[in-house]
Order: structure tokens, then sequence, then C-alpha cells
């Protein structure tokens, strides 16, 4: 089996990282083991972790007010799968009970720890491969990186040289 720092290196979430930064990203991720039908998350329950799955097969399960499976809500994560990438920025809720249905191992980071991993090595946010949603949360959050480019503001009687 791959070590935790080979398999986040080779993730298209994380593969753009330099050396120094993919050790630190090592250093803030827990690796658990989960056996089948254990719950890695349950619906309603407050999410601030983005979840990659090493190994094994995840099954993600709406469940109604009344406790009844909403059948067309099955989600499967298997191995490089992941879920939740936006609760590395802000908490959500999660939308579905996810259990292992098969022998799993799991990466877990943990959002406040990653925000000061972006708060270090800032510059790497530009090479994450989040999704959408992920770099829209990372806009607003408190590691956004700064524009590039700002309009001017010129009072009438300033003027720009060259």
């Amino acid at each position: 089996m791959t070590s935790k720092r080979d398999f986040l290196a080779q993730h298209p979430l994380f593969n753009e990282l330099y050396d120094n930064e993919m050790d630190a990203l090592v250093a803030i991720t827990e690796e658990r083991d989960y056996p089948e039908g254990a719950v890695i998350a349950y619906q309603r329950d407050v999410g601030d972790s983005l979840y990659l799955v090493k190994s094994g097969l995840l099954l993600a399960l709406s469940v109604s007010q009344e406790g009844q499976i909403v059948s067309q809500s099955k989600q499967h994560y298997m191995t490089g799968h992941f879920f939740n990438d936006r609760w590395l920025f802000t908490p959500g809720i999660h939308p579905a009970t996810v259990k292992a249905i098969k022998p799993s191992r799991v990466l877990i980071i943990k959002g406040e720890a990653f925000l000061k991993f972006i708060e270090k090595f800032k510059i790497s946010l530009e090479y994450l491969g989040l999704t959408p949603e992920a770099q829209q949360e990372a806009r607003r959050s408190r590691v956004a990186l700064p524009k590039q480019y700002a309009p001017l503001k010129l009072q009438p009687d300033e003027l720009v040289e060259w």
C-alpha cells in the first residue's frame, strides 16, 4: 500500500505542491481505518473536513426525516475519490450519511488546520485541484489571495506618468 505522502502527492488535488508544502500537508492529514459498516459521517452533522478515500469503498445515503433511505441520493466513493473540499474553507452540513461498505482507509484534513497550512504557503492555493465550489469558498475565506491587479482610483487633479 502506498504511503500517505505518496498518495497525496499523486492525487489531483495536491500533485502540484512542492516537497516542503507536501511535507506540511502530510503533517496535518489524519489517516483512519474503517471496518465494513462503520459510519464515517452522519447526515446533518457539521462538516469541517476534507475526506479522501485511500482504499476501500464508501457509500453515501440520504435519509428522510422519517428515517427512510432516499434511493436517488446514493453516491459511491472509491479509491481516489474525495468529498467536501469546500469544507476546508467553510464548515457545512453533511448532506448524507457516509458508511464503509468494504473495509476502508480514509485520509482526513481538518479545515482549520488546512487554513493554517494555506496561511503559511499562500501561493499553493493557486496550484490546488479544487472543485469550483471549493475555489469559490477559498476566494471568500481569510486565506484568499489578494487581487494582483486592482483598479486605480485617481483624484481629479492627479496624473499618472509611465
